[in-house]
């Protein structure tokens, strides 16, 4: 049996002492230094907690974590949170009624996220919300993030070693043939085309991405009014740009760019609603960046939220499609999550969001493995910007 394993007297004094040190510098403001010193401090608590924790108990620990998914993803299925007063409590008996929950059920349920801080219990019994359960009551929000996580990444990830011991112990160079199809029974399909067989999830993915989205930084660390151009010639082609919500926010930061030198390059389906969130002198075109790319000599090239989706192999022939389009001042800017060469723990979001695009053939990136992808198709790094807060980033790169 092992030994406990924890910190001594003069470590826990060290580690309170950075604590102290760190907060400090505290910060409420939602702004780019006020959440910088809160990662800070809770980095500085985690390693507190870790110091504290017996690695003999780390096996409860895992399995409380896996057991509060289980119970937050039941409970929004249900829509518990939805039931629950913003202000005030509600009892056991009238949220079970509300929902057609049996009690019993839905009691053990509700302990598991009371265990974990999650969701409050009064000394009456009833249930109120904290924080974060009041934050996955919202439509859309983060409680839509973490379904799109679970349903689409850990529920088809979760027999990852079997996967892999039948397909060989390698990254997946082909989404058609990736543990997500592998899990649906469905292998030589795109995971799109899987998703899109049950409308209720992949409008819950939507959500999600679109959370991930809003809440990861494209604009205040990179000068978009410098790829301002003369005459007619485009200023930026957003490939593959959703329903335009990057132009959008970009148009916003940059008054003095004109909408009608911006391309918005999308399949037929979401080119009909960017008609209702761009202005309409966006040029709109239909196109699958998988072929050539039609316009010539712009500016600039995005693509945001692309790469990740894709292997090595498949990203370097998205990018052989715009090489040749390119004049040779374009820049392709590539905004994706930038991972660090060494991590900590202030890593852990994008590094679990690299796990979930494994599960679908995906994968986040460090520069050197962004660097790569470049080389291969033919491209040279020019600069990386990182966001001051948060993982976003722009990768500019030019032909080699």
């Amino acid at each position: 049996m092992l030994p406990p394993v924890v910190a001594t007297v003069q470590q826990v004094d060290e580690q309170m002492s950075r604590l102290v040190a760190a907060a400090k510098h505290y910060d409420p403001a939602l702004s780019q230094d006020g959440t910088a010193c809160r990662m800070r401090m809770i980095s500085q608590a985690q390693e507190l907690i870790r110091s504290l924790t017996n690695p003999a108990d780390m096996g409860a620990v895992h399995l409380a974590q896996a057991n509060e998914l289980v119970a937050v993803r039941t409970l929004l299925h249900v829509k518990a949170f939805r039931h629950i007063p913003p202000d005030g409590s509600i009892s056991l008996s009238a949220l079970s009624g509300a929902m057609d929950v049996q009690e019993a059920l839905l009691e053990r349920l509700l302990r598991m996220v009371v265990c974990t801080g999650f969701l409050r219990q009064l000394q009456n019994a009833d249930y109120a919300h904290t924080k974060f359960s009041l934050a996955y009551a919202s439509i859309p929000g983060p409680g839509m993030h973490f379904q799109l996580i679970y349903d689409e990444s850990f529920l088809m990830i979760d027999n990852y070693h079997l996967f892999l011991e039948q397909k060989g112990y390698k990254e997946t160079d082909d989404q058609r043939y990736s543990p997500y199809t592998w899990k649906s029974g469905q292998e030589g399909k795109m995971v799109w085309e899987v998703m899109a067989q049950t409308p209720e999830r992949l409008h819950a993915f939507q959500g999600g991405l679109a959370h991930l989205s809003h809440t990861t930084r494209l604009t205040g660390f990179y000068d978009f009014g410098k790829l301002n151009t003369e005459s007619d010639r485009p200023i930026l082609v957003d490939v593959g740009g959703g329903a335009g919500h990057s132009i959008l926010r970009i148009l916003q930061a940059h008054p003095q760019l004109q909408p009608n030198k911006f391309i918005l390059q999308e399949l037929k389906e979401p080119l009909e609603q960017a008609r209702t969130v761009l202005p309409e002198q966006v040029c709109l075109m239909e196109h699958d960046f998988f072929t050539q790319q039609p316009v010539k000599a712009a500016r600039a090239y995005l693509l945001r939220f692309v790469m990740h989706d894709y292997s090595d192999t498949v990203c370097v022939e998205i990018l052989k499609q715009i090489v040749p389009a390119m004049a040779p001042d374009s820049l392709i800017l590539i905004s994706d999550f930038c991972l660090p060469e060494l991590v900590s723990s202030t890593d852990l979001p994008a590094v679990t969001m690299d796990i979930t695009m494994l599960n679908m053939g995906g994968k986040e990136r460090s520069e050197r493995g962004l660097t790569k992808i470049l080389s291969a198709a033919g491209l040279e790094l020019v600069k990386a910007y990182h966001a001051d807060v948060g993982f976003g980033a722009i990768i500019e790169a030019r032909l080699a």
